[in-house]
């Protein structure tokens, strides 16, 4: 966990490991807004997958144009040097291994997503699965 004592970050380790990584490798700043336009970019095809998989093909194909016609939705995300763009690549990877019936690397997917890139509590994680088995 990095930043300040007044504001605390709460990026994962991976997240904090590909930008560092990226800065390293091509000393730049701008390393980082590459690695969220190639995320984004690689999330294209997933959602669509995704989408694919889950919904009429009319409108899955409605749904990636409508996003991809919205450059906001890119330019905040990429821009911002957030992990929006990163763990929006890695829910849609997550949703497509599900969909596509391989449940043991979707749940290696969603782990790496989740404590890697977001920051996931664990002890907050398990909490809360424990609490959905004891209504069931």
């Amino acid at each position: 966990e990095g930043g300040h004592e007044d504001l605390p970050l709460h990026y994962g380790p991976l997240f904090l490991f590909l930008t560092a990584g990226s800065i390293y490798l091509f000393d730049s700043s701008r390393a980082i807004v590459a690695l969220m336009v190639a995320a984004e970019l690689i999330s294209f095809p997933i959602w669509f997958a995704v989408f694919r998989l889950s919904l009429v093909e009319s409108v899955a194909r409605r749904a990636m144009l409508l996003f991809v016609a919205c450059p906001l939705a890119i330019l905040t995300s990429v821009v911002g040097g957030n992990n929006d763009a990163l763990v929006s690549l890695f829910m849609g990877t997550t949703l497509w291994l599900f969909l596509s019936r391989r449940h043991f690397l979707g749940k290696a997917a969603a782990t790496i997503g989740a404590f890697g890139l977001a920051g996931a509590d664990p002890q907050w994680c398990r909490e809360t699965l424990l609490r959905g088995r004891a209504r069931r």
